[in-house]
């Protein structure tokens, strides 16, 4: 059985908003887990990582499971007006979000499709800078989700 992290729902919903690039080789790409660096990385990135949280999941009335899914969302750009400019593109869809559905193949082509629906998102922190990486060109900001999807 194959597990689609909410990471991976909330990447896709990224990517088809033309927020961030499924390309890794163009600027904003948006990876899963940890910010990728070293040659051949693209400077401007987004990684999305699942996060525990105090809640927890629960049924619903009309039977349906609802998931209380924890994500942490970076933002690594070249300048801090660009890093802070992207991440606030993404908190300005996201703060918003409800009833969203998505369909989405845990491994495109091999396995079969999963339809969530977004119900809403919870900022749980503000937009944090988190200064300038090792190279003192390139600044990050992270920010905190849960969301509730069934």
């Amino acid at each position: 059985m194959i597990t689609i992290k909410p990471s991976a729902v909330i990447r896709e919903i990224l990517f088809r908003e033309g927020i961030c690039q499924r390309d890794h080789l163009q600027p904003w790409w948006c990876c899963r887990v940890k910010l990728p660096d070293g040659i051949g990385t693209v400077d401007n990135l987004i990684a999305i990582a699942d996060r525990d949280d105090v809640l927890t999941d629960r049924y619903i009335s009309d039977g349906n499971y609802v998931l209380d899914p924890h994500i942490q969302i970076v933002v690594r750009g070249v300048g801090l007006e660009d890093s802070y400019t992207k991440m606030k593109q993404i908190t300005d869809f996201l703060d918003p979000l409800q009833d969203y559905g998505i369909t989405i193949a845990a491994v495109p082509l091999l396995y079969d499709e999963a339809t969530f629906n977004i119900v809403g998102t919870k900022r749980t922190t503000n937009i944090q800078f988190n200064g300038a990486d090792q190279t003192g060109r390139r600044y990050i900001h992270t920010i905190e989700y849960d969301i509730v999807m069934t």
